[in-house]
């Protein structure tokens, strides 16, 4: 892993999070271990990007997606993703 992927809808919160570890003098060792935080916008994806290619995409650049609205709605959903496409999935319940 390499870095974090924020969805559209946890851009707001996470930038609190960078704050603190700024205020920290924290981020600086982060950004030395070459740890990157990205959005959707940053690779080239729009907010309504099926899960799946966002999905592809983390897998692809070694990203963590955060995200609080990602469901199983559907076959191109996350959950539904994870669970076809993950060789592990006891972490999925």
């Amino acid at each position: 892993m390499n870095g974090i992927l924020l969805d559209i809808n946890i851009q707001g919160d996470f930038a609190h999070v960078l704050h603190l570890l700024a205020a920290q003098n924290l981020l600086a060792h982060w950004e030395s271990g070459g740890f990157v935080v990205r959005t959707l916008a940053d690779l080239g994806l729009a907010g309504n990007t099926p899960d799946r290619t966002i999905w592809n995409r983390c897998q692809a650049e070694g990203l963590v997606l955060f995200t609080e609205n990602r469901n199983d709605d559907g076959p191109d959903s996350l959950e539904r993703t994870m669970r076809t496409r993950s060789r592990r999935t006891a972490c999925l319940s």
